[in-house]
């Protein structure tokens, strides 16, 4: 538990900010289901074909192997040892129970397993995407038994066989375990890209010895096109506005499609407001929409390059002004966001930010699946500067900062 506690804060804190939970039918939909166990993913070199029919996905190919199975059978047969072999076929079964989530079809009829309990009651758990991960846990108590198994086999085999032969018979057997369970649980698995390390590209060497926060276009579909920048992050350590981890930010997503536009559409405003000060553009970036946009980037006074190449760097005027609006509310104080429908996005980073900064936010409407909840009008409140403060619930109410198109009022009832 000790061990676990600096992975978890994380998980908390995004808790506590977005209110991040998964739902009940994306916790079943990667639950186990039954023919998983019999399932082995299409790398492996034995398996694959065998129980190609069984698989479903790489998360839920769950078969531990058969020769595996069989020694652990085996190992529950062992004269002593008879308190960790049951500890250890508790490991087993406890972990398989759990993987199955919150119900598993027994008899035909749809019965509630004790991960339900978990789940609504032990804080941690709805953070849980996969309970069929619970599957690989059920490994440890099987190498334990298989462990046992073989330690069996040995006792009754040894005495059969002369004292000086022992040595001999015994590495045989090593070796014949380890070709079968071998034979059984090497996959081929074929990287996408080389990865040389020894060799960083010339443009993240410049990122590193130019330290700024950094979003690298174009930011791609699909998590690898997320896994990538985060991979290469380690060469320069720069903040990314690229990637996520289990949980993905309510702003990521629209942010992706937003700089579909970049540089148009005040996506280089947006850029600045979070902080971002160093543009990195790939050479795959659309050969069509990368001459508009370099185009576009000389005539702007905002963006200087700083690399040229197929992999160009530019280099950002700063202007954090959703950070300068933050920096105008008072310590402590709650800020209001009444009205978010004008532009999800920027709220959403204005959320983020209060956040980070101290502040409790409140609010009418929804970014992505983080749903805002409402409350009093707040001493303090941030619209967009088309909308009417009077209709919102913040009549004659001042102005205490503006930055381009939002403005942060002060309530008139409030000192």
């Amino acid at each position: 538990g000790l061990l676990l506690v600096p992975s978890l804060l994380p998980y908390l804190r995004v808790n506590n900010e977005l209110g991040f939970e998964r739902e009940e039918f994306e916790v079943s939909f990667w639950s186990a289901k039954r023919f998983d166990y019999f399932a082995a993913t299409p790398d492996n070199r034995l398996w694959n074909q065998t129980t190609a029919d069984n698989f479903f996905h790489i998360e839920r190919a769950l078969f531990p192997g058969l020769f595996l199975i069989v020694l652990a059978i085996v190992g529950l047969t062992h004269p002593r040892f008879r308190r960790e072999k049951w500890v250890l076929l508790a490991i087993v079964a406890g972990a398989v129970i759990l993987s199955f989530g919150l119900t598993a079809m027994i008899f035909g009829r749809e019965t509630t397993f004790p991960y339900r309990w978990f789940y609504d009651w032990l804080p941690g758990f709805k953070a849980i995407r996969v309970p069929a991960r619970f599957g690989l846990l059920a490994l440890v108590g099987l190498g334990g038994l298989a462990g046992l198994g073989i330690d069996r086999l040995w006792r009754d085999i040894k005495h059969r066989i002369p004292t000086r032969h022992h040595l001999m018979t015994g590495l045989g057997a090593l070796l014949a375990g380890l070709a079968l369970l071998g034979l059984e649980g090497i996959t081929i698995i074929n990287l996408p890209d080389p990865l040389p390390v020894d060799d960083v590209p010339v443009y993240y060497a410049w990122l590193a010895d130019n330290p700024a926060p950094t979003i690298e276009l174009p930011m791609g579909e699909g998590e690898v096109a997320s896994a990538w920048p985060n991979f290469w992050s380690m060469m320069h350590w720069n903040p990314v506005v690229n990637g996520y981890s289990g949980l993905v930010p309510p702003t990521y997503l629209e942010m992706r499609e937003r700089m579909l536009d970049f540089p148009e559409n005040g996506t280089i405003e947006l850029l600045q407001g979070i902080g971002v000060q160093t543009v990195l553009i790939h050479e795959d970036y659309d050969e069509s929409d990368r001459f508009e946009a370099e185009l576009a980037l000389t005539s702007d006074q905002r963006l200087t390059l700083r690399l040229e190449g197929p992999d160009s760097i530019y280099s950002l005027e700063p202007d954090p002004w959703i950070w300068q609006m933050v920096d105008a509310v008072p310590t402590g104080q709650r800020v209001d966001l009444p009205n978010v429908e004008p532009d999800p996005l920027t709220f959403g980073y204005f959320v983020a930010i209060l956040q980070r900064q101290g502040h409790s936010v409140t609010g009418n409407g929804s970014i992505a699946y983080l749903e805002l909840v409402e409350d009093d009008p707040a001493c303090y409140a941030i619209l967009h500067e088309s909308d009417d403060p009077a209709r919102l619930g913040y009549a004659g109410a001042t102005i205490a900062s503006q930055e381009h198109d939002y403005v942060l009022y002060h309530a008139s009832e409030c000192e």
